[in-house]
């Protein structure tokens, strides 16, 4: 199953090899959190959770960080330095043109960011909808912060009323980032075939959620 990419203006680009933020990142819309971390939940609390929109002064550091062999699992390996730079350059551009909509996920005492996340817009089974991805850096998995930034991302993406559906697509194989999705209450419709990276079939569980719950009637 392929999606088509969209432009800002809402008409189909070119098809996408497999993912859309995996286009533009790694787990994009496919291996949120990447590499499974045993973590003891025990006494572990959530830390107060921020989205930044994506900058020239953070991001690329950030990228970087997130480059990691152990979260690259599922994604077809670590990138070249040459690639995490242009990731950067378009993620920048995307926030410009409205191609894509990318953050960094601070918490206290670290507004360099600790994770990525953002949504696009794709076409899925002929529907406008959007798709999200986020990759967490290591050592600050376990604590919910990508479930608590997907929660952001999800309000984020419901002000803009003009995707009713917001879906992210983890390999069924990666539990990590199937529990942030559950988590986030979005709802597991089923599986779909696709790639990543390109000529490398995978099975993805397509998550979704309707966007429309979570705008608030009081700002209409």
């Amino acid at each position: 199953m392929r999606r088509e990419r969209v432009d800002s203006s809402g008409a189909s680009t070119a098809k996408i090899r497999t993912s859309t933020y995996g286009q533009e990142y790694g787990c994009g819309g496919r291996d949120a959190g990447a590499a499974i971390e045993q973590v003891s939940l025990e006494h572990v609390v959530t830390p107060q959770v921020s989205i930044q929109h994506w900058d020239a002064d953070t991001g690329e550091s950030l990228l970087h960080r997130l480059n990691a062999p152990g979260l690259m699992t599922f994604l077809g390996g670590p990138e070249t330095d040459e690639k995490v730079a242009s990731r950067h350059r378009r993620y920048l551009e995307g926030t410009r043109t409205g191609a894509s909509t990318m953050f960094r996920v601070v918490v206290a005492g670290h507004p360099e960011g600790v994770a990525a996340i953002g949504y696009w817009p794709v076409i899925w089974q002929d529907q406008a909808v959007y798709e999200s991805g986020w990759t967490v850096q290591s050592g600050w998995h376990g604590r919910g912060i990508a479930s608590a930034a997907l929660a952001l991302v999800l309000d984020h993406a419901a002000s803009a009323r003009d995707r009713r559906m917001l879906h992210a697509m983890p390999r069924v194989d990666n539990a990590a980032s199937n529990a942030v999705c559950r988590k986030a209450g979005m709802t597991l419709r089923g599986q779909a075939p696709s790639e990543y990276p390109r000529g490398t079939p995978i099975t993805v569980n397509d998550w979704a959620v309707d966007l429309a719950d979570r705008v608030d009637p009081r700002r209409v």
